[in-house]
């Protein structure tokens, strides 16, 4: 819809919607729990999905442009679908359920199984798209080293951020006793820190390049640091006061300023007619890393936990959210690793775009319906 550098401003609000939303979610369940009660407040949590989802499809029919397809095949590819499909949730239900249900055996079997079905997904790609067909992931995003690096980024990157949550929020709740809510206006720092960030990465990005992903994940990884250096040292009394406030703050400054120029330096790596399966590809990619970050950091977390000793909860709790937070610093560092893949400059920038590109993809302006 966004071409030249429209498209970085708009990847730039949504990157922040992103960021601000991940750490807002537990605020408001926090003030909902607060509202109805432990006992029946956090079922009523999931009611809040329905109408975001009906305001979102709405909106959707509204707001959203409808281009009319060309070339020799246009038909949806209905195969790929159903692999795609299957293969994730052969991936994701697994690691989302397996923790809590003991990792029995169905959950391995099922993992396992993942990986012929999303094979047979990549396979069934080739084919349509050798066929002149419309491939819903085009195989040849993947003939770019940037590319698929972007895309493993993306996925290590959302792995090592989400799970930070979910690491305070069983530590503060379980371990040390804090409400919801407590909770949340903790998490709320990170979320104040990621508008700070993202109201500036669009105009960084585009001056300085790479170099702002660089400093935006080098802040988050020193967040996280920080934060594992204070669940090490800090008693577990003390933790509820104010030391990782500012971790945390930090850290959000720098997912701000990185995750939304990111998506730009990875789109720019692909054929602009190709853009929006690429997006799409990255966004699959980070509720992957999503769900893999929080199974991993889970399991460590759960698995270490050791009342045997005679300690009281607090102390088991940090102790094993410890571990758990080093395996969220392992997932940002090879982040920041793969940050040196992408190009030093993204495609979004001004004048970048050919002029009969921008006049036929330009978004419609109208938006009446």
């Amino acid at each position: 819809m966004f071409p030249g550098a429209l498209r970085g401003r708009a990847l730039a609000i949504m990157g922040a919607v992103i960021g601000f939303s991940s750490a807002l979610g537990p605020l408001a369940g926090g003030l909902i729990i607060e509202a109805f009660g432990a006992e029946h407040g956090w079922r009523y949590i999931f009611g809040v999905n329905l109408p975001i989802g009906v305001l979102a499809a709405a909106a959707a029919v509204r707001l959203l442009p409808s281009y009319a397809r060309t070339g020799a095949d246009s038909r949806a590819d209905r195969g790929g679908f159903v692999l795609l499909t299957a293969g994730l949730a052969a991936l994701l239900v697994p690691l989302i359920q397996g923790q809590e249900q003991g990792w029995p055996l169905w959950s391995y079997l099922t993992l396992i199984a993942s990986v012929p079905l999303l094979a047979g997904f990549a396979l069934w790609e080739r084919r349509v798209a050798g066929r002149g067909g419309n491939p819903l992931v085009p195989p040849r995003l993947f003939r770019n080293p940037a590319f698929t690096g972007g895309v493993v980024l993306a996925l290590v990157y959302f792995a090592a951020f989400t799970s930070i949550f979910f690491t305070i929020a069983l530590l503060w709740q379980a371990g040390l006793d804090a409400s919801a809510l407590e909770t949340g206006l903790l998490l709320m720092v990170f979320a104040i820190g990621t508008i700070i960030g993202a109201a500036q990465s669009d105009e960084l990005a585009a001056r300085f390049g790479r170099t702002v992903l660089v400093i935006g994940l080098g802040m988050v990884t020193l967040g996280m640091v920080a934060i594992l250096i204070v669940l090490s040292v800090v008693p577990p009394a003390d933790l509820r006061g104010w030391p990782l406030v500012a971790p945390l703050l930090v850290g959000g400054i720098g997912s701000g300023l990185f995750i939304p120029p990111n998506m730009d330096f990875i789109v720019a790596t692909a054929d602009r007619s190709e853009a929006g399966a690429a997006s799409g590809v990255i966004g699959g990619m980070q509720r992957v890393g999503s769900a893999i970050g929080i199974a991993v950091t889970g399991r460590v977390l759960f698995d270490t936990l050791d009342f045997t000793g005679g300690d009281a909860a607090d102390v088991v709790f940090t102790r094993s959210a410890t571990f758990a937070m080093a395996a969220s610093v392992a997932f940002v560092i090879i982040a920041f690793a793969l940050v040196f893949t992408l190009p030093r400059r993204s495609g979004g920038e001004a004048g970048t775009v050919p002029e009969a590109t921008e006049r036929r993809d330009a978004p419609i302006p109208h938006q009446g319906g």
